[in-house]
């Protein structure tokens, strides 16, 4: 298969301090499980996989008791769960528990196989089924045994962006890919990945080629170089994850002709019959395409675009000289948020959210007129009642401030009640959304098409006060008028109303 990939050239440790890439890195030991990770089951913990097995060799037991197995299969299944979970408690390691687990697994399913004849046809699917799923559980757990101990190894390797060969036990330049690059792995609703089709990007080598371009932006001979994969990495950005490989610097120089190089005399011509190469008259300097610049905390991103230019011009000012310098007008500087393509993205989301907004607006006035047609009703039913305020000496503000405070009352608990709930749906939007594809087969949310991964959950205080504030003054906006009918009718003809 040939993709279509951005290929980013870095030194890996400057890279670092600039985008936090070591914590990026997807195949390194964690310590803690994922939030969602309820039963521990990540590949890259270093646990024995308990939470994980026990409820399924009860699964296992339970659905071998349904498919009518003899009574002696059943005692032997409890028997044979009973001595792996002693096993397990006395593992000396975890690796050793899981070890216990995985083979306890494929005995268990051993002996239910053997009686598979005595079990009904509208039985058999089910258990067959579950029989399949025992033996995808003992395999997972033999892969991470075999890898766990391998996890700092790879850490280490994508951070330097190194691997080791085998053969020989020299350091080789590696690749470090996008974790949804090859969508050889399958997601886990708790978070991580499988790689359930038997391919572990680490273990492999995959060929990168580039297609250089000379100084005159005439293509080049197209190079191609064999790398391993020393680590994988996740941002959260789709189209990050799915389309990034970050490659040593100097080795992505030299494939595209950007590394150090003779400069020549132009001048120079060869006679016929003179030998030797033209001669050297200086050294081009190895060459890069962009530079990434992190600003230290309390510092706008303008405030550092600004500093950028003066840091430039007194470069160029000190290097007249320098071959291939660009001039200031060639040399742009982009702040994250007008970089191409991400720009174009960011003043979408900006439109939605201001969009949104304004929906929320309608909506309020919306709510502001169900009010109103409310209040005015009771109005007309409480107008003997008005009267009778207004007999005793009420005022027309008060009549009017009566039913306005039972519009502000209505707005502020509405607003409250429905800013809890959109809270609450919002933080927990990603296992709703999963339920919704999981139980009812509806996928609103594409990655490929929203960049991310995930959808983003965090809520912006001060938007959602806009609109709980509007809530609460379209509601008072609602009781305006019936307060105001209210509070001019006259007392007679309103104690003559009935």
């Amino acid at each position: 298969e040939q993709r279509v990939v951005t290929v980013v050239g870095v030194d890996p440790e400057r890279y670092h301090a600039v985008t936090d890439f070591y914590d990026r890195l997807w195949w390194t030991p964690i310590t803690e499980p994922l939030p969602r990770d309820d039963l521990r089951a990540d590949p890259r913990l270093d646990n024995n996989r308990e939470p994980l097995v026990a409820p399924f060799v009860d699964r296992l037991i339970a659905a071998a008791q349904s498919a009518g197995l003899p009574s002696e299969t059943i005692g032997a299944l409890r028997d044979r769960a009973d001595l792996r979970a002693q096993a397990v408690r006395s593992a000396p390691s975890t690796s050793d528990a899981r070890s216990e687990s995985a083979e306890a697994l494929l005995d268990l399913r051993d002996l239910i196989a053997a009686d598979l004849s005595t079990v009904s046809d509208d039985r058999y699917p089910a258990l067959q089924s579950t029989l399949e799923e025992a033996a995808t559980l003992a395999r997972r757990l033999i892969r991470d045994n075999a890898r766990l101990p391998r996890l700092g190894q790879l850490e280490r390797d994508g951070r330097t962006l190194t691997s080791t060969d085998p053969a020989t036990g020299d350091s080789l330049p590696a690749m470090v890919m996008g974790l949804e690059l090859t969508r050889y792995y399958q997601r886990d609703p708790a978070g991580f990945v499988l790689d359930t089709w038997g391919v572990f990007n680490p273990d492999e080598r995959y060929t990168l080629a580039t297609v250089p371009l000379s100084r005159r932006a005439v293509v080049v001979q197209p190079e191609y170089r064999s790398l391993p994969v020393a680590n994988e990495f996740r941002t959260g950005m789709y189209e990050v994850d799915s389309g990034w490989i970050i490659v040593p610097l100097n080795l992505l120089q030299s494939m595209l002709k950007l590394d150090e190089t003779r400069r020549v005399d132009p001048d120079w011509r060869a006679q016929l019959g003179t030998p030797g190469p033209p001669p050297t008259i200086g050294v081009t300097p190895a060459r890069v395409t962009h530079i990434l610049i992190r600003a230290a905390d309390g510092y706008t991103a303008a405030q550092v675009e600004e500093r950028v230019e003066d840091i430039y011009e007194r470069f160029a000012s000190q290097h007249p000289d320098a071959p291939m310098q660009p001039g200031w007008r060639d040399f742009n500087v982009y702040q994250w948020e007008n970089k191409p393509g991400l720009s174009t993205f960011i003043a979408a989301v900006k439109k939605e959210t201001a969009l949104v907004l304004t929906l929320f607006a309608f909506i309020s006035l919306t709510a502001a007129f169900l009010v109103c047609a409310i209040f005015w009703a009771m109005v007309s039913e409480k107008t003997m009642d008005i009267g009778i305020l207004r007999a005793v000496g009420a005022s027309r503000a008060g009549i009017a401030w009566l039913y306005l405070r039972f519009g502000l009352a209505i707005g502020i608990t509405g607003s409250l009640f429905g800013g809890i709930l959109a809270y609450l749906i919002v933080r927990n939007i990603n296992p709703i959304h999963e339920w919704m594809g999981n139980a009812l087969g509806i996928v609103i949310w594409d990655p490929a098409v929203y960049y991310f991964t995930d959808i983003p959950n965090d809520v912006d205080p001060i938007k959602a006060a806009y609109v709980l504030t509007g809530g609460i003054l379209f509601s008072v906006l609602g009781a305006l008028l019936p307060a105001l009918r209210a509070a001019y009718m006259h007392p007679v003809h309103a104690l003559r109303f009935e």
